[in-house]
C-alpha cells in the first residue's frame, strides 16, 4: 500500500528526487506521508473523506491573507481515481511533544499567540452557513448500555446542561471556527506558535467551540486562552459552553467504545482533565 501511495506521489514530485518518506498513519481520517522532510500528502482512510479534503481546500484559501500564523496551502489531486492532497510541510512540533519542553512563561505566551490567532480567524468574513451543535452530533448518548450505568447519571446531566446552553446561543456570536484546535493541530518552535493544521471540520459556530479541544489535554492553556482572548478582541467567551461541548464528546466516545477498554480508558482520560 506504501509503494502504491509513492507512485501517486511520483506523478508530483519525481521518484528520483524522493529521498525519504516517512508514513504517519496515526489520524483518525487519514494516512499521511511526509516526503524529503518538506513535503505531506495526505491520504484519507474513507471515501466520504474527499468532500472534507475538496472543502478544506476553499477554506485555508479563504482564510491564509487574512492569517499571521501559517496554515495549509493544499493542492488536492486526482490520479488515477484516488484523491489526496498535498502541501509544503510547516515545520514546528506538535504542542503534545513540545509541552514537556515549555516553562511556565512559554505557555502564558503560547496561550496569548492562540488567542491571537482565533481572533484573526474569527474575524474572516464567510457565506458559510451557521452550524450549531446539536444532540444529533452525540446520538450515542440516548443509549447508554448497561455495562456504564455508572456513567448514566453524569450524562444526564450534561445533556441538560447542553441542552441549555443551546437555547440561549446568540447567532451573533457565531463566526469562523477552526473547531478542532487540539494539541496535535497546534504547532510549536522556540516555544511558540508556529503553524496551526486540520482545517477539515472548520465551519461558522458559537467562538466558544475553539476553546473546547484543548480543555481535555490542557485545561489551564485554554482557561489562559479565553482571558486573553476577551482582552484583545472585546468579545465574550462562554467558556462553560466550551466545556460542555468537550465533556460530551469525551462521554460519546465512552459509549460508542463500549466494548473498547483501551479507547474508553483514554476518554476517561481526558474526561478527567477537564475541570
Amino acid at each position: 500500500m506504501q509503494n502504491e501511495k509513492i507512485d501517486l506521489i511520483g506523478a508530483i514530485i519525481p521518484r528520483d528526487l524522493i529521498i525519504s518518506a516517512e508514513v504517519i498513519n496515526s489520524g483518525f481520517n487519514s494516512d499521511a506521508i511526509i516526503v524529503n522532510n518538506e513535503w505531506i500528502f495526505r491520504f484519507p482512510k474513507r471515501p466520504e473523506i474527499y468532500d472534507e479534503y475538496i472543502r478544506e481546500e476553499k477554506i485555508l484559501k479563504l482564510i491564509t491573507p487574512y492569517l499571521d500564523i501559517p496554515v495549509p496551502n493544499p493542492t488536492v489531486h486526482k490520479i488515477n481515481g484516488e484523491l489526496f492532497t498535498g502541501h509544503r510541510l510547516i515545520k514546528g512540533k506538535q504542542y503534545t511533544d513540545a509541552v514537556a519542553e515549555m516553562s511556565k512563561a512559554q505557555k502564558d505566551q503560547l496561550a496569548r499567540d492562540l488567542a491571537e490567532f482565533l481572533v484573526q480567524l474569527h474575524g474572516i468574513k464567510t457565506d458559510l452557513p451557521v452550524n450549531q451543535y446539536s444532540l444529533d452530533e452525540f446520538s450515542a448518548l440516548k443509549n447508554v448500555k448497561s455495562s456504564l450505568k455508572q456513567d448514566a447519571a453524569q450524562i444526564k446531566k450534561i445533556l441538560s446542561d447542553f441542552a441549555a446552553k443551546n437555547l440561549l446561543l446568540d447567532p451573533k456570536n457565531a463566526v469562523l471556527c477552526h473547531t478542532d484546535l487540539n494539541e496535535n493541530n497546534i504547532l510549536i518552535e522556540d516555544g511558540r506558535l508556529c503553524g496551526v493544521i486540520d482545517f477539515g471540520g472548520a465551519s461558522v459556530c458559537e467562538r466558544s467551540i475553539d476553546f473546547a479541544a484543548l480543555t481535555k489535554f490542557d485545561y489551564e492553556l485554554a482557561k489562559n486562552m479565553v482571558q486573553y482572548y476577551t482582552e484583545i478582541s472585546g468579545n465574550a467567551v462562554d467558556f462553560d459552553y466550551s466545556v460542555i461541548i468537550e465533556k460530551m464528546i469525551c462521554y460519546n466516545g465512552i459509549v460508542e467504545a463500549c466494548n473498547d477498554i483501551e479507547r474508553q480508558k483514554r476518554y476517561r482520560k481526558w474526561l478527567s482533565r477537564i475541570k
